[in-house]
C-alpha cells in the first residue's frame, strides 16, 4: 500500500509523556540541541507519535500481525523484565509479530516531519533491535518523494539479543549513502535524501528463508549527522 494511503488510514491521539526521573532523558537529543545524534523516537511515552512529530508509526504488510493491525497506528509495547534490565532506562519499544502469507512482508513506518525532510546532512539511521528467534534480516530505509519508486533501503541482520551483535553493546545502523532501491542496484542520490518522507523497518519472507512467522523489536531510532554538519 502506498505511504500516502497508509497515512490517511492511520489515526490516533498523543498521550502526555510520562513523569518521573527518566522523563528528563526521553526524546533527547532534539534537533535544536545540535548534537551528533537526533532522537526520532524512543517510544517511552507509550503513544504512536514519534518524538519529532510528523504523524504516527504505521503498520503495513501482508499477513496477520499483532499487537497492531495493518493500516493502524503502532503503539510501543512494554519490554519484558529481562529486557528492561538490559535496556534501562528504556521500558518500551515498537514490536511487531505474527504470520505472513507466502512471500509476504511486515513493516512499521515512521513518518518524518517537514523539518526533517532533507536528510543530506545525516550519515546514518541508528536504532536498537532484536528478533524473537534466531538471526533475522530487516530492510531499513527511506520513502522519498523524489520519484515514483521512492523506496530505498539496506539489509541489516539483527539477533535475538539487543544490538547488531547480540551483546547489547551498541546500536545497529544503516548508512544513508548505501541505501538502494529494490533492484539492489540504484543507489540513493542527494536529491532523494532531500525529499525524504518516512523511515521503514521491513521483515520479508524472501530475505528470511521463506519464513511465514516473524517477530522483531525496534527501539531508540536516531539520525546521526555527517561530520561537520
Amino acid at each position: 500500500m502506498a505511504l500516502s494511503a497508509l497515512l490517511a488510514l492511520a489515526a490516533g491521539g498523543c498521550t502526555d509523556p510520562q513523569s518521573g526521573v527518566y522523563a528528563k532523558t526521553w526524546c533527547h537529543p532534539t534537533a535544536a540541541e545540535g548534537q551528533p545524534l537526533i532522537t526520532l523516537d524512543d517510544m517511552e511515552d507509550g503513544d504512536a507519535t514519534p518524538c519529532t512529530g510528523g504523524g504516527p508509526w504505521i503498520v503495513d504488510g501482508t499477513g496477520d500481525f499483532t499487537p497492531a493491525k495493518i493500516g493502524s497506528p503502532a503503539l510501543p509495547t512494554e519490554l519484558s523484565d529481562a529486557d528492561k534490565v538490559l535496556r534501562a532506562p528504556s521500558v518500551r519499544a515498537q514490536y511487531l509479530h505474527g504470520t505472513l502469507v507466502p512471500d509476504g512482508y511486515a513493516r512499521i513506518i515512521l513518518p518524518l516531519p517537514a523539518t526533517l525532510a532533507d536528510l543530506r546532512a545525516f550519515q546514518e539511521i541508528d536504532f536498537w533491535a532484536r528478533s524473537d528467534a534466531g538471526a533475522a534480516t530487516v530492510r531499513v530505509g527511506l520513502f522519498t518523494a523524489s520519484a515514483p519508486d521512492g523506496d530505498f533501503g539496506d539489509d541489516v541482520v539483527i539477533q535475538p539479543m539487543w544490538g547488531p551483535d547480540g551483546r547489547n553493546t551498541m546500536a545497529a545502523n544503516a548508512a544513508l549513502a548505501a541505501l538502494r532501491r529494490s533492484d539492489d542496484v540504484t543507489v540513493i542520490t542527494p536529491d532523494d535524501l532531500a525529499a525524504s518522507t518516512a523511515i521503514q523497518f521491513v521483515f520479508s519472507s524472501d530475505k528470511n528463508g521463506g519464513a511465514t512467522t516473524f517477530g522483531f523489536w525496534i527501539d531508540d531510532v536516531q539520525l546521526k549527522r555527517l561530520p561537520g554538519q
